[in-house]
């Protein structure tokens, strides 16, 4: 046997100990006859050609490249030597393994360059146990089977294919013989109809006089289909029985034949399952792929990141990611002019290839590089944020623009004002109250703000409004206890089925504060809000939804007031500063009331436990003021009338005044009760009953100018509205100042 070994590329390697020889060069064994002598030559590869034509798989191209075979020269043509064979196997396979894919031939009739274009697929993971020297025996064993189960798929194919494309209009032959027993069966009742059993029947020939003729014209006709001319029913019964029989027959037959081709199909494909042949496993890492003919094109790269667990996209500039489906669709060919001309797959047995293990620095010009890294990365951040800065604002984009954000927006928030009669603290004070959910909405999208920020404020609002949506399910299970409408004024125009427009306009609302000074994508967010506010705000003005989005507002405002008259007037009554905690109770149930109004209880706040503690603060005041009159001289009696003559009274005129139920009026029926009870008491001093007389007169009949102090002169809670609202109700029942009965909605 002739021997050869190419040596030249081994005496490179272990002498230079090139690193790109051992990563990229593997060997590969070429044996077979020529000229009637067996050689066996040993060679260094690369770049591992495979062709693509007339292939469907990289295993379909390796097995024709690697298994017995023609010699083919450098050309391309086989050996010109007569029976001249040879095989292939890989004796040491390289780290890294790049194949190239041969996607360009040449058209001798055209003498052109031709793209090819045919799919080629290929895996993320591929197993090459099979082409390695050390297996060969059991590969031949299994290519040897594999060529008798593909001549047997043949031949079954070819007598299924008899069954499915039958005679010379290659027709199903189970639609023939379908269709014939439909064709004799289709004049069964006309037949027994018409004749007797045995009878045969016979066209008749019938001349219809014109008023036949005209009365019949306007009959709706069936639609016609073909039937024998003459059949009898014992000869329908034979071919019914013959049919029904080749049916079956035929069906059993084509079934059988598609199963047997697929337990083959199963077996030739699981051919090299065993574990002898998955032990050397790669991994697809890099795809180049080219996208036009011959002449001209384009390219671009897919590479898979470790660190991302996903498929990166380099194309120009622009590197994005992208999902196995879509690797497939621009990679395998056979659907456009984009196809792989180069695969990389490397040793899956050797992570270590993938880390980007370098050298380190020194220390001082480790830094530098570090600095001017993050300098390098913040001018390519800034640059795509002027662009689309510039595209928002039709400025074009430098790096000043991206400074100027702030006083853009600014000018922004002013055009803005100009299309509303909304308060303007209003929107900024809402959105605020949510700033934390909006911040955490937008941090889900902030890798994709740069690239589009329009998309990714889209998205941070849907999430936001699906978030909220499924927070109102459980609201009301909360009450009193908590209460999420002091989170969001989305959740609280969703609970009272606030129209879309008003909902979607507040939802954008959220994202134009400022919510971080120091990121520029938020930064970048707010002016997209901006823009997509002044649209939508336009649109409800055109559709004339700008009012409702007006009066939602002064309702959220209004809910916040009475929230906040609660917590201050249920932490002065836990105090026992029932005097101090009553203005706070009147205030909030005369906004409460506004709101109430036309039986919206989603609208109110807590009715109900507003007027529970403003009956509550007044009976307290006034147990106290009967305890310290009966006990005092008449100078101190007198200051207790007066305290309640100034700051009692005007808060117990809105309770008089009030359509809010019996309660009210059994509260105020007990304390003009309890002060009548003392006008009996004769041993009471005259200047103490004169007084207490002129107090009466003012209780039983006050005047109409009494009113309690307005909500502006009280001391109002503007931030921390929820906290602070569950914090006074957990007291409150700590305390057992609530009543059960309290704990849900009217």
């Amino acid at each position: 046997m002739e021997v050869e070994s190419t040596t030249t590329t081994t005496t490179i390697v272990e002498g230079l100990h090139n690193p790109m020889l051992d990563l990229f060069y593997g060997q590969i064994q070429s044996e077979g006859i020529s000229d009637g002598q067996h050689f066996l030559k040993v060679d260094s590869f690369g770049q591992y050609p495979l062709q693509v034509s007339g292939f469907r798989t990289i295993h379909d191209s390796l097995e024709a490249a690697m298994a017995p075979g023609e010699i083919v020269d450098a050309s391309g043509s086989s050996c010109s030597r007569k029976g001249a064979q040879q095989e292939q196997w890989f004796t040491r396979l390289p780290p890294v393994i790049i194949f190239e894919l041969s996607r360009f031939q040449f058209n001798q009739s055209t003498s052109r360059a031709e793209k090819v274009h045919a799919p080629f697929e290929f895996s993320e993971t591929l197993f090459l146990d099979r082409y390695m020297e050390g297996n060969k025996e059991r590969t031949r064993q299994c290519r040897e089977l594999i060529k008798k189960l593909r001549q047997e798929l043949m031949d079954l194919k070819r007598r299924l294919e008899k069954y499915v494309h039958y005679g010379e209009k290659q027709i199903p032959l189970q639609d023939i013989l379908h269709s014939t027993l439909h064709f004799a069966e289709s004049s069964v009742a006309t037949t027994t109809a018409a004749t007797g059993p045995g009878d045969s029947w016979e066209p008749m020939n019938v001349e219809l006089s014109p008023e036949s003729k005209a009365q019949i014209e306007g009959v709706h006709v069936q639609e016609f289909e073909p039937r024998p001319l003459s059949v009898t029913l014992e000869e329908i019964q034979v071919l019914r029985r013959c049919l029904h029989r080749w049916q079956l027959e035929v069906s059993t037959t084509v079934k059988d034949l598609q199963e047997r081709i697929d337990k083959l199909k199963h077996t030739i494909d699981g051919m090299y399952n065993e574990d002898i042949f998955q032990r050397i496993c790669y991994r697809l890492h890099s795809v180049l792929v080219h996208e036009g003919q011959a002449s001209q094109g384009h390219y671009w790269a897919y590479i898979f990141s470790t660190e991302r667990k996903t498929w990166l996209k380099f194309n120009d500039v622009q590197v994005t990611e992208a999902q196995w489906r879509e690797l497939e669709k621009e990679s395998f060919g056979g659907h456009h002019n984009a196809s792989a001309y180069c695969l990389i797959y490397v040793d899956a047995s050797r992570p270590d290839l993938l880390r980007g293990e370098h050298h380190d620095l020194l220390p001082d010009l480790s830094q530098v590089v570090a600095l001017d890294n993050e300098k390098f990365v913040e001018e390519m951040e800034n640059w795509d944020i002027g662009v689309q800065v510039g595209k928002l604002t039709g400025r074009n984009p430098t790096s000043e623009i991206v400074q100027d954000m702030r006083t853009i927006a600014r000018e922004k928030e002013t055009s803005l004002l100009a299309l509303t009669n909304v308060k303007p603290t209003y929107p900024t004070d809402h959105a605020t109250v949510a700033k934390g959910d909006s911040l955490k909405a937008l941090r889900m999208v902030e890798e994709e703000i740069v690239a589009d920020p329009v998309v990714a404020l889209g998205k941070a609002v849907e999430s936001e409004y699906h978030r909220l949506v499924q927070s109102a399910s459980v609201f009301q299970q909360k009450l009193p206890v908590e209460d999420d409408r002091l989170l969001h004024f989305g959740f609280y125009l969703i609970v009272n089925d606030a129209s879309k427009e008003v909902l979607e306009i507040v939802l954008y609302e959220h994202f134009k504060i400022t919510i971080d000074e120091t990121n520029k994508k938020f930064q970048l967010i707010q002016l997209a809000a901006y823009d997509l506010l002044e649209q939508k705000l336009k649109a409800s003005i055109e559709k004339q939804c700008a009012t409702e989005y007006q009066q939602w507002h002064e309702f959220y405002n209004h809910f916040r007031v009475c929230c906040s008259c609660f917590i201050k007037g249920a932490d002065l009554f836990i105090k026992q500063r029932y005097m101090e905690a009553l203005p706070y109770f009147c205030i909030g149930c005369d906004y409460n009331h506004v709101l109430h109004s036309g039986n919206k209880p989603m609208r109110s706040f807590h009715r109900e436990l507003l007027l529970h503690f403003r009956r509550e603060s007044l009976l307290k005041i006034h147990e106290n003021a009967w305890r310290r009159f009966c006990e005092s001289d008449d100078e101190s009696a007198i200051e207790v009338l007066k305290e309640l003559d100034e700051q009692c009274l005007p808060c117990q005129v809105v309770l008089q005044n009030s359509s809010d139920g019996l309660q009210d009026e059994s509260c105020l029926e007990l304390i003009r009760q309890k002060w009548c009870d003392f006008l009996g008491d004769e041993a009471m001093g005259k200047s103490k009953s004169a007084s207490l007389q002129d107090f009466l007169s003012k209780l039983l009949d006050p005047p109409v100018s009494f009113r309690p102090e307005h909500a502006h002169k009280l001391e109002m809670i503007k931030t921390n509205l929820f906290e602070s609202y569950c914090s006074v109700v957990r007291r409150l029942q700590e305390r057992n100042l609530i009543p059960p009965a309290m704990f849900g909605r009217e």
